[in-house]
């Protein structure tokens, strides 16, 4: 019975600490996250209209990706996360691209 009790009072001080998340997190890192590409430029929009490549992606800040382009073909490899200072680099005109012309300028440059 006082096992229990050791027992019952570290789990609430966990979960008061904030600790629980970070366990349930470190639990969760090789399950899978389903990912969806749409496509607004390119040869595969152009030959499949309203397509969606669909994926799937594991691991914390790396890990592996697969993903299933619209002919039927896989893809796998390793992702891992673009340094801070490639990301700003050249992509304003893909901002507009997706959510029009300007967007970039007055949403993201903008902003604070």
């Amino acid at each position: 019975m006082k096992l229990r009790t050791i027992t019952s009072s570290c789990l609430g001080m966990l979960v008061l600490t904030g600790c629980a998340p970070a366990i349930l997190t470190v639990a969760t890192i090789n399950i899978p996250r389903i990912l969806y590409f749409h496509p607004v430029k390119g040869p595969i929009l152009e030959q499949y209209p309203n397509t969606v490549v669909t994926g799937s992606a594991s691991g914390l800040s790396s890990g592996p990706i697969s993903l299933k382009l619209p002919t039927g073909e896989s893809c796998k490899g390793e992702w891992s996360p673009v340094p801070q200072t490639q990301a700003e680099t050249g992509l304003s005109s893909y901002w507009d691209l997706v959510y029009g012309q300007g967007y970039f300028t007055k949403n993201i440059q903008g902003a604070r």
